[in-house]
This record gives structure tokens, sequence and C-alpha cells, in this order.
């Protein structure tokens, strides 16, 4: 993530998990992280301040979060009137399921 921030010159980074039980044992464990963790299942997983969104190991599971998650910064930056923000996938399995185009 550091690395995308680096190459996006995003200085407010969310990572977003799959399940809040993954979340909050990242945020316990990874003391020196410098970005926010969230998870696909939380009511709004990213707010208009998170300037690059990466959204890990999105499954099949996950998908209709995914999607509703991508929706969700496209909506407020369009609502902001701003350019659309990044949003990563980083290891996703949705395209082999058909879910997701890739």
């Amino acid at each position: 993530q550091q690395a995308l921030s680096r190459a996006t010159a995003a200085c407010s980074v969310k990572a977003v998990y799959p399940d809040a039980g993954v979340a909050a044992m990242l945020t316990y464990q990874w003391t020196d992280k410098s970005f926010a963790v969230d998870s696909l299942n939380a009511r709004r997983p990213v707010s208009p301040e998170d300037e690059l969104v990466v959204i890990c190991c999105p499954d099949p599971f996950g998908a209709e979060e995914c999607q509703r998650t991508v929706r969700q910064v496209a909506e407020q930056d369009e609502k902001a009137g701003v350019m659309e923000r990044p949003v990563v996938l980083f290891n996703q399995r949705l395209s082999r399921w058909g879910l997701w185009p890739g």
C-alpha cells in the first residue's frame, strides 16, 4: 500500500478487507501501519477523505459488497464534483467466477 500511495501521490489510504473480523485483527496486530483499515461489510467502508482505496483479497462471496464499495466511491466523488479516486483490487479472485470483468 505504501508503494501505491507513493505512485498515486495519495496521502490518505484505506485498506478494505473482506470482513470485520479480519479488519479488527489487522488493526490490533499491525500497530505501525500508515493507512486506515475497514471491512467490506461495514455500512460505509470508505469516506470522501480516503484518497486511495485498496480492496484486499475480495472473493466471490464478497462480490456484491465489493461492487457496492466501488459505487460508493464514485457517488462520493460525483457529489463532491471531483475526479474519481483510484480503487485497487489487490489479489482479487472475482474474475474467475465471472463476477467482475477481468
